[in-house]
């Protein structure tokens, strides 16, 4: 149980701090395409800087996307039911 709570921390981990490379490119490309001095240009750049804070700073990407959803597969043998308090710990855990 122990890795698997680590790998579900490190999955929660990666996805809250990290954007695949085309949203990035895409959020880039709108800045580049923006006025810098309108709404829409700052809001751009804000977006870029709490991305990269976000990265170095290993801290989740300021979002307002929702709660995470994961759905797990387990082996026959080691159905969860029983410890859906532990997922739901350990899943607090990671995001915290």
């Amino acid at each position: 149980m122990k890795h698997f709570e680590e790998s579900v921390y490190r999955l929660i981990v990666e996805t809250s701090t990290n954007l695949p490379g085309d949203v990035r490119r895409a959020v880039n490309r709108g800045r580049a395409a923006e006025d810098a001095a309108t709404r829409a240009g700052l809001a751009l750049s804000t977006i870029a800087q709490n991305i990269e804070m976000a990265e170095h700073e290993v801290s989740p990407i300021c979002q307002d996307t929702g709660m995470p959803t994961f759905v797990v597969h387990t082996p026959r043998r080691r159905e969860p039911h029983g410890d859906e308090k532990g997922y739901s710990q350990r899943c607090r855990t990671g995001n915290a």
